[in-house]
C-alpha cells in the first residue's frame, strides 16, 4: 500500500481499520483478521456512485422462517462461502484516505466523565445478567400460528427537539420477529399524534410481512389480517372512523393509508391494556418484575429456563395468556 498525491478536485472517501477474530468450532482463535475498509456511507448518491444492489438477506425475513421452521418442526439448513465477497469492476475514480492516526476529540470517550462511567458500568451489568438470554421459537401445533405486533409511543421523550420515540415488536406464534425502538422524525402535538404515527409506521411493516408470509405458501391463518394492539383509545377511534377528524388533518395522508390497510384486510387494530403490551420495554424504564414478565411474553428466556417446570405461554390474544406445564 502506497500514499498518492490527491488529484484536482477529486473527492475522497475516508476509511477504518475493522478488526476480528476468527474461531474453531471449539472457540479457539485461529486467526486475527484486520481490514483496511471505506466509509462509502460518506459517499453522495449521484455524485460518488450510481444505483447500487446487494442481495443481502433481510433479518426479518430470517427470523420469520426460523419461527415458522421450528413452528412445524422443520430441519434448517445453512451453506457458508468462504468466498462470498468477490471484488467487482469500479467504473469510478475512488479516492480514499489514509486511516486516521490521531484521537478525535469530538468523541466523550476521550473526556470521559462520572455521568459516562455511570453509564459504562449498567451497560457492563445489564450484559452480564443476560449474558444467556435468548430469542425462543417454539412448535406448538395445539396453537393457532399468527402474527400480531403491538405498538407504543413515547411522546416528547427528546429533551432537544422533544420529538417523540416510535416502538413496536411483530410477533410469530410467541416469538419476536421484529422490533424497532426510534425517534420520530416528525414532530407529534399530542399523545395521540405519537401513537398514531407509531400505527402508521407499523401497518407499511405489517403490509410486508403479510405479503413475504403469504407468498411462501405454508402459512394458511396469514390470510387473516395481522392484529396491532395499541393502548390509545383516540388513535384507535382515528383509524376507525371513515372522517378525517380535525384534530388529524395535519397529517391526512397517514390516516388514509392506515384506514386503507384495514379496509384491505392486511391489518386490524385493536385496544391493549398498557400493562400487557409488549412494546413498553422497548423505552420505558419498568420496574423489574414488569420487565421480566414482558421480555418471558416475548420468548426472550435465559437458557436455565429451559429446565423450569412452569413457564409463560403468551397468545397473540393479550387476554389468553396462560400458564403451562413444560
Amino acid at each position: 500500500m502506497s500514499l498518492n498525491e490527491l488529484p484536482l478536485n477529486a473527492r475522497t472517501v475516508g476509511s477504518k481499520w475493522l478488526f476480528k477474530k476468527k474461531t474453531n468450532t471449539d472457540g479457539a482463535v485461529y486467526v486475527f483478521k484486520a481490514r483496511l475498509v471505506a466509509k462509502g456511507f460518506t459517499q453522495t448518491y449521484g455524485v460518488d456512485y450510481e444505483e447500487t444492489f446487494s442481495p443481502v438477506a433481510d433479518f426479518r425475513a430470517i427470523r420469520i422462517l426460523i419461527a415458522i421452521a421450528a413452528y412445524y418442526d422443520y430441519e434448517i439448513w445453512q451453506i457458508d462461502f468462504k468466498t462470498a465477497f468477490l471484488n467487482g469492476h469500479l467504473f469510478e475514480e475512488v479516492c480514499m484516505e489514509q486511516p486516521e492516526g490521531f484521537m478525535n476529540p469530538k468523541y466523550l470517550n476521550h473526556n470521559p466523565g462520572e455521568e459516562h462511567w455511570t453509564a459504562v458500568k449498567n451497560i457492563l451489568k445489564y450484559l452480564r445478567n443476560t449474558k444467556d438470554m435468548f430469542l425462543v421459537y417454539e412448535g406448538n401445533m395445539e396453537r393457532e400460528l399468527g402474527v400480531s405486533c403491538y405498538t407504543d409511543a413515547g411522546y416528547l421523550t427528546n429533551s432537544d427537539d422533544l420529538k417523540s420515540q416510535t416502538r413496536y415488536v411483530f410477533v410469530l406464534n410467541g416469538g419476536v420477529v421484529n422490533w424497532k425502538s426510534t425517534k420520530q422524525s416528525i414532530f407529534a402535538t399530542s399523545s395521540t399524534d405519537a401513537e398514531y404515527i407509531v400505527a402508521f409506521n407499523v401497518s407499511k411493516e405489517a403490509v410486508w410481512i403479510h405479503k413475504f408470509i403469504s407468498g411462501l405458501g405454508i402459512f394458511p391463518t396469514i390470510k387473516e389480517p395481522i392484529s396491532m394492539y395499541c393502548d390509545n383509545t383516540r388513535a384507535i377511534a382515528i383509524a376507525k372512523d371513515d372522517e378525517v377528524t380535525k384534530g388529524a388533518r395535519h397529517f391526512r395522508v397517514k390516516v388514509q393509508y392506515l384506514r386503507e390497510t384495514i379496509k384491505l384486510g392486511d391489518l386490524k387494530i385493536e385496544k391493549v391494556n398498557t400493562n400487557d403490551n409488549l412494546a413498553d420495554p422497548f423505552i420505558k424504564a419498568l420496574a423489574f418484575s414488569k420487565h421480566s414478565e414482558l421480555t418471558r411474553n416475548i420468548r426472550m428466556l435465559p437458557a436455565s429456563s429451559f429446565i423450569w417446570s412452569e413457564i409463560v405461554m403468551p397468545s397473540s390474544d393479550p387476554e389468553k395468556r396462560t400458564v403451562s406445564n413444560k
